[in-house]
């Protein structure tokens, strides 16, 4: 509908499912449009965040724009133009250039909920919802970058806190106070190493070090899923950690992740993370996974595409239960009509939380798509 330029704008962009220039890692890459990949830095905070889980139900417009520049650069994401609600940025410096390229970087995620406030207990108005902000800082340095082998040595901590711009009653006792940045007791740490071994194996691995609270990427591919639920989890966890028998806590735990490519047309990779969570005065094991695979142009005449199983958490039950509200199962296939015009059809199997009755509700999608590639 084009006889309005605002909506008729709106209605145009959102025909491109995404544009993009470059790869990571490049000196410029820039996309904007239904994006399913982003991160900031190592994952620590933004990890795979995805804005297209329910496409093609809901179509949002994101950018991500990343410009390294050799002694700095900065990345950065916004998760749907239309709101800016939701959005980080992470900054980084190489003191002594790319001869010696030890690396530091501070990011900075912000994100701001807007449900129907009339569902969630308690809540009356949308100046109750907490604003939640991430800050963290990183290095890495690489120490080796060979033909045959690379290893890149990393480190990162993080800290998550809110704002509430009118406090809910359930918390004026734990002195928390309206419009003032409050932060949540505890902070992450990690520390690992990733690289690639003959350009086929690629790997990585972490140890994770919590002091108190906090969640490794806890900004994932099924943030969309759980943010409105994450307002009541965070309101528990305040009032918990203001009570007297509240005790100083500590947990730790890993992640691995790696990745073959064979005959330089098919990748296969696979991730594990388990560490643990603190709520109130005990620790919950989280145990996440995930599942890829990727054809590339040439193994199949014609046909190339994608397989994604991503798993938040609950991994010990995937064999029973597959499918819950802590997965997402994505499949793309292409199919080339011409060498720059291809035709996509893609599936999703996510589930979506449902303000009204508090319970995950799973959703189905597919949709059909025109690709262009431009070399």
């Amino acid at each position: 509908d084009f006889t309005s330029l605002d909506d008729g704008f709106e209605d145009f962009i959102i025909k491109f499912y995404y544009v993009s220039w470059g790869e990571p890692g490049d000196p410029l890459y820039a996309k904007a449009g239904s994006i399913d990949n982003f991160f900031l830095g190592h994952g620590f905070i933004v990890d795979n965040y995805s804005n297209m889980i329910y496409f093609p139900e809901e179509i949002t417009v994101g950018m991500q724009l990343n410009i390294d520049a050799g002694r700095a650069g900065f990345e950065t994401m916004i998760a749907d133009f239309s709101r800016l609600q939701l959005f980080g940025a992470r900054l980084f410096a190489r003191p002594v250039g790319t001869d010696f390229p030890l690396a530091f970087g501070v990011t900075g995620f912000y994100d701001r909920p807007k449900p129907d406030v009339s569902s969630i207990p308690g809540t009356t108005d949308e100046k109750q919802l907490p604003h939640i902000l991430i800050f963290g800082a990183d290095a890495d340095f690489p120490v080796l970058n060979l033909d045959m082998f690379s290893l890149k040595l990393y480190a990162d901590a993080a800290k998550l806190a809110y704002i509430y711009q009118e406090v809910p009653s359930e918390l004026v006792s734990a002195g928390v106070e309206p419009a003032s940045l409050e932060f949540v007791k505890g902070f992450g740490t990690g520390i690992g190493l990733m690289g690639k071994i003959a350009k086929i194996f690629n790997y990585r691995f972490e140890y994770r070090y919590i002091f108190n609270y906090y969640e490794p990427g806890m900004i994932n591919s099924l943030w969309e899923n759980r943010r409105l639920a994450y307002q009541q989890e965070l309101q528990d966890l305040i009032i918990a950690q203001n009570e007297p028998t509240y005790e100083d806590t500590t947990s730790s735990g890993f992640l691995l992740d790696g990745g073959v490519i064979l005959f330089k047309k098919l990748e296969l990779g696979l991730g594990y993370e388990n560490y643990k969570r603190v709520v109130g005065a005990t620790k919950v094991p989280v145990h996440k996974g995930n599942l890829y695979v990727n054809v590339y142009e040439g193994l199949i005449p014609k046909v190339y595409g994608t397989f994604t199983y991503d798993r938040t958490d609950n991994l010990d039950n995937v064999f029973k239960k597959p499918f819950d509200e802590n997965t997402i199962l994505e499949a793309n296939v292409v199919y080339q009509l011409a060498p720059m015009i291809g035709l996509q059809a893609n599936y999703n199997r996510t589930f979506q939380y449902d303000d009204e009755t508090g319970v995950y509700e799973p959703i189905d999608s597919f949709g059909i798509t025109t690709v262009f590639t431009f070399f």
